[in-house]
């Protein structure tokens, strides 16, 4: 990633009344200085402050430091922001006088880009400049939304609209902001991150009363709470020293055919949309291309949680290297994409937004603030889930993502693979799949244990598609945990886990081997899940599975690549 920074030299001072909005500050000189200094000449209260915030292209990056006074010294705070993000700067509290200063310097001296500066009692100081100026204002009239705080209450929602047709470029990207912010205003709503075309706004609104006029807005298309994400496997930390599901889930057999084992400029993208990658792995960092962190907003998708690691291994793990393990799709042409959707923090929780862009960002769309994708991935692993009942609204954003992503008039559609969830407790694993494993273009995996029989915690019934091995092994050094793969914390460590989230990159592996077997069935994913279920193993004894704990059926890779099955053969 390349720096980006504000190069100016700029001294504000005395004070108009401006509209609810922004200030643009653009400079490309080179003077010294490099600061904006914010005259405190009547800016509101005590309590005054501004908000700077990185407007410029995505990926940038804009480094910057604020020294605000405090008494008869100054305090000097340091920042980064990401294309699209933006920091409070508190200045009145502090300050010994109303004549005191606030300066924020731009710490990197590349290339100009805009810094949006908003004071939050709707004054700008600074002088009367011509409309060709540097400085004015960004949107005129009443009614634009302020940009939220990090203390705001409400509740936080993403919000879609209607303006123009999907992956038009017909429409300028500054109507659909007209019409999200009159949306939002109607509302009373609070901007916290907004959307480019196409893609949603992250806002928040004051409570339950303002959700529905929000709902109700013209040009609204959709609002769905910013509800939390979280991953599907059950960790256990003990050990397992062999791959339990290679030889009897036909993968060895498979191998014959295919394993990926020659890289090309053909080779497929698996994307693994969950909470990091250890990309230095000594069994990852061969296969790996340039990812994301969606939080970060750069391409640093390390993690301290074993969870996206795992899932990275099961599906594209290097082979055949003396070490480790093998993943489904080991050889150099099955490259994995580390998209990272939770915090840093191990238990964190991501949400329905870093989710909605950690997808558009996977497949190729365009997402605001964050670098374009090299990349766009032909498969995108999805091992976490929004559970059962996650709210209609929700549901019809995610279904409307993923209706963009496979829209059948692109010429990038990908397959979309997630897993089906994990029982928690006593409750009912029969009641039907999470989302968005549950949704009509996603092809959902539960899973079944070492003899090829529903594993105990996988969900099953509506929505299931297909199972693949998750968990439950014989007895070893990991005991029932498992799967055993890649995980963080070294270059060399492996883990055991078990879960949903271990039986979809099973299926993701075997499915980019499908394509480098059958180019036909790239960019066709209706194809992919067809060629699956019609290829599925269902052991003898399951029987008719009126319960639909199968789905379609076993998803054995020798069989997927037409070369007959040796799934069961060593089950009684």
């Amino acid at each position: 990633m390349f720096s980006l920074a504000v190069v100016s030299a700029l001294v504000l001072s005395g004070c108009r009344v401006a509209p609810p909005g922004e200030m643009l500050v653009q400079r490309t000189n080179t003077s010294t200085q490099r600061a904006l200094v914010f005259a405190d000449a009547g800016i509101g209260s005590p309590a005054s402050h501004v908000r700077v915030s990185n407007v410029g292209e995505p990926g940038s990056s804009l480094r910057f430091e604020v020294e605000v006074p405090t008494g008869m010294t100054s305090s000097v705070r340091t920042a980064t922001l990401g294309a699209g993000e933006w920091r409070d700067v508190a200045f009145g509290a502090s300050a010994p006088s109303r004549d005191a200063t606030v300066t924020i310097r731009a710490l990197d001296q590349d290339i100009a880009v805009p810094v949006r500066v908003v004071a939050d009692d709707g004054l700008i100081c600074g002088p009367d400049l011509a409309p060709s100026a540097a400085v004015s204002t960004a949107r005129d009239g009443p009614g634009v939304p302020q940009l939220a705080s990090a203390e705001t209450s409400g509740i936080e929602v993403v919000v879609t609209y209607a303006t123009e047709p999907i992956r038009s470029a017909a429409v300028p990207t500054v109507a659909r902001r007209q019409v999200a912010d009159r949306a939002l205003a109607s509302a009373a709503a609070s901007l916290v991150r907004p959307g480019g075309v196409g893609e949603h706004d992250l806002a928040v609104v004051p409570d339950a009363a303002a959700l529905e006029r929000l709902r109700t807005a013209p040009g609204v298309a959709l609002v769905a709470p910013n509800v939390s994400v979280y991953r599907s496997a059950l960790p256990n930390d003990t050990e397992l020293d062999e791959q339990w599901w290679v030889e009897p889930f036909g993968v060895a057999a498979g191998w014959a055919v295919q394993a990926g084992a020659s890289g090309s400029s053909d080779g497929v993208i698996v994307a693994i949309v969950d909470d990091g990658v250890n990309t230095a792995h000594r069994d990852l960092r061969g296969e790996v291309v340039a990812g994301c962190d969606v939080f970060d907003f750069d391409s640093d998708v390390r993690t301290a949680s074993h969870h996206g690691s795992h899932v990275a291994g099961l599906a594209a793990a290097t082979g055949d290297n003396d070490f480790g393990i093998a993943g489904i799709g080991y050889g150099p042409a099955v490259r994995i994409l580390g998209v990272k959707i939770f915090p840093d923090d191990p238990l964190g929780n991501g949400t329905l937004d870093s989710v909605l862009r950690g997808m558009r960002w996977a497949a190729g769309l365009n997402v605001t603030g964050l670098a374009t994708n090299l990349h766009p991935a032909d498969v995108l692993n999805m091992s976490f889930g929004f559970g059962r009942s996650p709210g209609a609204q929700v549901v019809a954003v995610l279904a409307a993502t993923v209706d963009e992503i496979i829209d059948a008039g692109a010429e990038h559609r990908p397959v979309l693979i997630a897993a089906a969830g994990n029982r928690r407790g006593l409750e009912d694993a029969g009641a039907g799949v999470e989302y968005p494993a549950r949704l009509d273009g996603v092809i959902a995996v539960g899973s079944v244990d070492e003899g090829g029989l529903r594993s105990t915690f996988s969900y099953y019934g509506v929505g299931l598609d297909l199972v693949a091995p998750g968990g439950e092994a014989p007895s070893g050094a990991c005991g029932t945990a498992g799967m055993l793969s890649t995980g963080s914390g070294s270059t060399t460590n492996l883990v055991c886990l078990k879960g949903t989230s271990m039986a979809a990159p099973i299926v993701s592996g075997t499915v980019a081997l499908l394509m480098l077997e059958r180019p036909d069935l790239r960019n066709d994913p209706e194809g992919v899940a067809a060629h699956l279920a019609a290829t599925a193993w269902r052991a003898p004894r399951v029987g008719s599975d009126a319960g639909n704990e199968y789905g379609a059926g076993l998803v054995c890779l020798d069989a997927v690549l037409d070369a007959g099955t040796t799934c069961g053969a060593a089950w009684p």
